[in-house]
Parts: C-alpha cells; sequence; structure tokens
C-alpha cells in the first residue's frame, strides 16, 4: 500500500522532532550541569496505523560525572532538642553529584536526573523541536 499524503507529513515531522528533540534535551541538560557532563541515549519508535498514530521516546543515561561546587549560604535551623543551630556559609563539592531545582523551588542533590527535572526539560526540548519541525516542513 503506497504512503498517503497525510503518513508522509507524519513521518517528515516525527523524524525531525525526534531528532531536534534528543538534541535540545542534551543542550538543556548541558546548561544545568554546568561544568559536569551526562550522556544521554535516545531511541524512538513511530508506527503508523489505521487508529492513527504514535511515537514514543525511550530514553536512558549515565550518572551525573565531575564535581560542582556551589555556594552554600548561611542559615539557622532548630535541632532537636530545641536548641538553635547557626551555620556559617560555606562552599560546597559535589563530586558525580549535581543540586537540582526543581519547579517548585526545591533543591534535589543526586547522582542522576530526578524525573521531575527530566520530564521538565525533555517536554520543553519536544515543544520545541514540534514547532521547529511544523515551521521547516519539507515534503
Amino acid at each position: 500500500m503506497p504512503d498517503t499524503f497525510e503518513k508522509q507529513i507524519l513521518r517528515s515531522v516525527t523524524k525531525r522532532v525526534a531528532r531536534k528533540a534528543e538534541k535540545i534535551a542534551q543542550e538543556k541538560l548541558s546548561t544545568r550541569l554546568g561544568e559536569q557532563n551526562i550522556i544521554l541515549d535516545f531511541g524512538h519508535n513511530f508506527t503508523i496505523g489505521r487508529d492513527g498514530s504514535t511515537i514514543s521516546f525511550n530514553t536512558s543515561y549515565e550518572g551525573v560525572k565531575g564535581e560542582q561546587r556551589e555556594r552554600v549560604r548561611g542559615y539557622s535551623y532548630k535541632n532537636k532538642n530545641g536548641k538553635t543551630v547557626n551555620v556559617k556559609g560555606h562552599n560546597r563539592v559535589n563530586k558525580d553529584k549535581h543540586s537540582f531545582k526543581t519547579e517548585n523551588g526545591d533543591f534535589i542533590t543526586s547522582d542522576e536526573i530526578p524525573n521531575e527535572v527530566f520530564v521538565e526539560v525533555f517536554t520543553e526540548a519536544v515543544q520545541e523541536a514540534l514547532a521547529d519541525a511544523f515551521q521547516n516542513l519539507k515534503l
């Protein structure tokens, strides 16, 4: 069965989206990680069926590598005995770990990308890739 015009459009768009999203996601994560790095491995599957089309992304990555140096501001807290403890500002080095800021403002220090951070970055990457694919559609 020859490809229909719609299938040609979908195939062209999804191929472009998948490749562009991978590149954008890698760039966004590299920007967040600064001196540290992470290697992403992407795969995608595109299927055209009678019920419509689907595209799925499979992603895996190695842990964060390198050192992150960050300045920690001074702060105070109460310990379990109710005594106030003052902590002076200092520098912290995270070896093979990174301190990620989430959308709600929390910080997570981890040796891998937290799911919520990855979903945020990859969603933005796919949205940007989709916009680019339709803008530069070639048939």
